[in-house]
Order: C-alpha cells, then structure tokens, then sequence
C-alpha cells in the first residue's frame, strides 16, 4: 500500500498504525517483514523524488540495526542526512527572507 500511493498523509497514517503497534510487531516477529516493506516503499518513493521524513524515522525505528542489509542501511541514513542537510537550508532561507522584511 505505501509504495502504491502518492500522497505523504496516507504514508504518514499508516506510519503511525506501525509505529503505535510496535509492541506487537515485535512479539509476533513480524519486524524485519514491516522493516523490509518500509524500505521497499522508501525506495519507491525515493525514486519518484519524494521522500517522506515520518517514513524514514519509522524506518529506523523499526529496524533497530537489526534488519536492514549494510548497503540498505547506509542509503537510508544517507537519505536522513540529506533531508536534514535540504532541511536546514530552507530553514535558512526562510530565516534569510523574514530579515528582508
């Protein structure tokens, strides 16, 4: 479902679903199932040019160092630094611009 839809709110719903239940997740061992749809999605998303930040910390969350293969693992924390980089650029922007007026 989420590398099916285009819109972040359905993303960030079902993220929330995942996030809220991780107690269950975990005891019916169903984390490195989630964690690996989770990255799935990612990459989907991520080659439209979108990226979700709510996905990529439930991502992380989810698999705890645990899952993830070394090279998936360093493409999302990659993403991360990226998304915080781009982040912090417009907030200096925006900073930037508010001094202008």
């Amino acid at each position: 479902m989420l590398s099916q839809t285009s819109h972040a709110g359905v993303v960030a719903a079902v993220g929330e679903v995942f996030h809220r239940f991780a107690t269950v997740w975990t005891s019916v061992n169903a984390t490195s199932i989630i964690t690996n749809a989770l990255y799935s999605a990612h990459v989907v998303w991520r080659n439209r040019g979108m990226q979700v930040r709510s996905l990529l910390a439930l991502l992380v969350e989810m698999d705890g160092d645990r899952h993830l293969d070394e090279s998936a693992r360093a493409l999302v924390t990659a993403d991360i630094s990226s998304f915080a980089h781009v982040s912090f650029k417009f907030d200096e922007l925006s900073e930037f611009n508010s001094n202008l007026h």
